[in-house]
């Protein structure tokens, strides 16, 4: 299927309307996952005021010089957080991917993003009762290290088409 002929100005309509969409999906998702972050960040600072005000004593919110302080305090945290997150900034590039493949990894990498936001969720009620039920530092720790740092994925292994196609093969194999 040829979509558009090189040089000629559906390429340029193409181009432009991949730039432009490009760009779009960049506003939207750094707007969206952008905020969601923000959002996080105010459920933190209630819990665990950064300076030791809580808001329920007339605290308010977050504000800059909060996010500032916090990058100095825990900014060495960060080679950390992206060493855990690497598989997702730095996906392995495979060149031999058909078509479905490719469509598929690519809509993988669109979903990828909504499986931090559950944890995200989940830490957020899971401070809620470290908060209310005071529990140790120690321990919120543990569970906030374990959530980011633990490989979870390996208890729950991706099946690939390669594996499910040769299973069955294997089977016929081992029957025969």
């Amino acid at each position: 299927m040829k979509l558009a002929n090189r040089g000629g100005p559906g390429a340029r309509f193409a181009g432009l309307a991949g730039i432009l969409g490009s760009l779009f999906i960049l506003a939207f998702f750094t707007v969206h996952f952008g905020g969601f972050h923000l959002g996080h960040s105010v459920f933190l600072f209630l819990f665990f005021p950064i300076g030791g005000v809580d808001f329920m004593q007339g605290g308010g919110l977050p504000g800059v010089a909060d996010y500032v302080s916090v990058v100095k305090q825990a900014g060495f945290f960060l080679p950390a957080a992206i060493l855990a997150e690497r598989r997702n900034i730095f996906p392995p590039r495979r060149v031999d991917m058909s078509l479905e493949e490719e469509a598929g990894a690519i809509g993988d990498g669109m979903v990828a993003p909504y499986k931090n936001v559950v944890r995200l969720h989940l830490l957020i009620f899971f401070f809620a009762f470290a908060h209310f039920t005071q529990l140790d530092s120690l321990v919120v720790y543990v569970v906030v290290y374990a959530m980011y740092f633990f490989p979870l994925r390996a208890f729950f292994p991706k099946k690939t088409p390669a594996a499910t196609e040769v299973a069955p093969a294997e089977e016929r194999r081992e029957a025969a």
